[in-house]
């Protein structure tokens, strides 16, 4: 079952870093973000193939736990203080952001809350949340779906920064050139 899990997370994984490289490569035609206000098939795919990885992820890792041979206890609190903390972070990414601009329909350029501080609190959140369960469940199974599914996760930004730019102009560009993109200190707070 955890086999299956796996396989089912490292394909769904890759799935959704092929469609952002498609929206890098391809923006007339992008998946992510949404084209137009409403939530077209498209956003579905990403949506369910993002997802799709945090759960048969989770799942092979709570069945294949202890397989990575990490010292158990320390690394699990370390995983479990990740996990702690993204879920803060992205509760207050998602409550500052609102959910129909998480699901790309908003049109309001938000840069307060944890968006003063990174423009992509929700995507570290989940890199966060994804490292923290490997390290807690300290399964070889979790990692080989975490990596491609982190991978995803970094390209997200690159895929929303053009459209984000096109929607806001140049808020959105002083916005980018004060705030890091993930990590770091903002250049005037």
């Amino acid at each position: 079952m955890a086999i299956t899990l796996m396989v089912i997370g490292a394909i769904s994984a890759p799935g959704l870093d092929t469609a952002l490289v498609w929206s890098l490569r391809r923006p007339d035609a992008r998946w992510w973000p949404p084209r137009n206000a409403s939530f077209g098939w498209q956003a579905l795919v990403i949506w369910a193939l993002s997802i799709v990885p945090f759960v048969a992820g989770g799942l092979a890792g709570l069945w294949d736990n202890s397989t990575l041979s990490l010292s158990a206890w320390g690394w699990r609190a370390v995983g479990l203080a990740a996990m702690t903390g993204a879920c803060i972070l992205l509760a207050w990414g998602i409550g500052t952001l609102s959910w129909a601009q998480t699901m790309g329909q908003g049109r309001e350029l938000i840069t307060h809350g944890p968006y003063r501080w990174t423009r992509n609190p929700q995507y570290l959140g989940d890199i966060l949340l994804a490292v923290g369960f490997v390290l807690w469940s300290d399964s070889s199974l979790a990692l080989a779906v975490a990596v491609p599914l982190i991978a995803a996760l970094v390209l997200f930004p690159f895929t929303e920064e053009p459209w984000l730019a096109e929607l806001f102009g140049k808020a959105y560009e002083d916005y980018r050139g004060r705030v890091p993109r993930f990590i770091g200190l903002p250049s005037q707070v």
